[in-house]
C-alpha cells in the first residue's frame, strides 16, 4: 500500500544503484530529483503502481539507467528529464540496454515505457513492449533515440504511435 517511492534521492551527486529488485508498491519504484551522476544499473523494477523510475527536477545532469529490466508497471516505465531545454544545455542523461514491458497496465494511455524530456538526452539499445498504448514519448531538443526495438504496443490506443510527439515542439 506503499503510495511514496521506495527509493528517493534528492540533490545528490555520485550515486550508484546497482543489482538490486525494486517490487511491489502503488506508487514509485526510484526517483532522482535535482541530482547528478547517478548511476542505476542491472536492477529489476516490478510490479509498481505508478513510475518505475523517474528523473525529475531543474538541476538533472550525467544520470544513466543501463542494463535494467522493468515489467508490471501501471503507468510509466521510465521519466527520464535532464539538461535545460530553454538554454540549449544538454542533460547527458541515458537510457541504454533496458527492457521495458507490460507497461500502462493502470493506465492506459500516455503512459510510454520511457518519457524523454529536457534536452540533449539519449535512449540507446532498449526494447520495449506489450502495451496498451505508446513507446516513446518525446518532448524537448536534440535527444538522441536509437536502436530502439519496439513492438506489441498501440493495443488499445489507436490514434498515437509507437513513438509520440506532439504539441510544442
Amino acid at each position: 500500500t506503499l503510495t511514496t517511492p521506495i527509493l528517493s534521492f534528492k540533490s545528490c551527486n555520485n550515486i550508484t544503484i546497482k543489482n538490486i529488485t525494486i517490487e511491489c508498491t502503488r506508487g514509485i519504484g526510484i526517483l532522482v530529483e535535482n541530482s547528478s551522476n547517478t548511476i542505476i544499473d542491472n536492477c529489476i523494477i516490478k510490479n509498481i503502481g505508478h513510475i518505475g523510475i523517474k528523473t525529475n527536477g531543474t538541476q538533472l545532469y550525467d544520470n544513466k539507467i543501463q542494463n535494467c529490466t522493468l515489467y508490471n508497471i501501471g503507468s510509466y516505465g521510465i521519466v527520464l528529464n535532464g539538461g535545460n531545454r530553454y538554454k540549449l544545455i544538454a542533460g547527458n542523461c541515458i537510457v541504454n540496454n533496458c527492457r521495458i514491458n507490460n507497461f500502462s497496465r493502470i493506465e492506459h494511455s500516455y503512459k510510454p515505457a520511457i518519457e524523454i524530456n529536457g534536452c540533449g538526452n539519449k535512449i540507446s539499445h532498449v526494447e520495449l513492449y506489450d502495451a496498451p498504448s505508446m513507446a516513446i514519448l518525446l518532448h524537448g531538443n536534440n535527444h538522441t533515440i536509437e536502436y530502439a526495438n519496439i513492438h506489441h504496443v498501440c493495443k488499445e490506443v489507436h490514434d498515437q504511435s509507437a513513438f509520440y510527439y506532439g504539441r510544442n515542439p
